[in-house]
């Protein structure tokens, strides 16, 4: 452990945090739901903005659109979660999840499907023909 550069502290500070907020949903599930809900919608849209973001940034390149649909699903959806407050607390948050993790997982591998052809396409033209 580097207690030099402060990696000590925020690991402390990130145990206790997650100790009290096992002790919470222990305590107070309703709250819990809630809490996982924001929690959630923050981190989704959050994750979707990198994805749009990555998505301008690559694209010149084919399949570039996969990675900026998957990132405006996630704003969709994450949208969505935050809008429906404390009432779609309990269900939402997996229903939502799921949808998310289904757009994040054919927008990766639609654009990993690209990202092989291109290599596979790369390797051919490296290759040295046969005399």
């Amino acid at each position: 452990m580097n207690r030099s550069s402060g990696a000590f502290i925020w690991k402390l500070l990130l145990g206790v945090l997650y100790l009290l907020g096992g002790i919470s949903v222990l305590f107070a599930p309703g709250i819990a739901a809630l809490t996982l809900s924001v929690v959630l919608a923050i981190s989704i849209v959050v994750q979707s903005l990198i994805q749009v973001a990555t998505a301008f940034q690559v694209r010149p390149e084919q399949g570039w659109s996969w990675l900026l649909f998957s990132g405006v699903t996630g704003l969709f959806l994450g949208g969505l979660i935050w809008a429906q407050g404390p009432a779609g607390a309990v269900w939402l948050l997996g229903v939502w999840f799921g949808l998310n993790l289904l757009s994040d997982g054919i927008g990766l591998a639609m654009a990993s499907c690209v990202i092989r052809a291109k290599l596979k396409q790369q390797d051919r033209l490296e290759a040295p023909e046969a005399a």
